[in-house]
């Protein structure tokens, strides 16, 4: 039998001065292009919100 299902959405935020930053095994040194910089979370945010015009 069908059951009615509830979707809620869920956001997270990190502490602003968090830094984000690629894991070491995620990095291949043979790689083209460099890995991201490291950015703290509300640095990340900002950018996130300015990229869909909501900053």
């Amino acid at each position: 039998a069908r059951r009615a299902r509830f979707s809620m959405p869920f956001f997270l935020h990190f502490r602003p001065d968090f830094l984000i930053e690629p894991l070491p095994e995620c990095i291949d040194a043979g790689a083209a292009t460099p890995p991201p910089a490291p950015i703290t979370a509300h640095d990340f945010l900002m950018q996130r919100l300015r990229d869909i015009n909501l900053a």
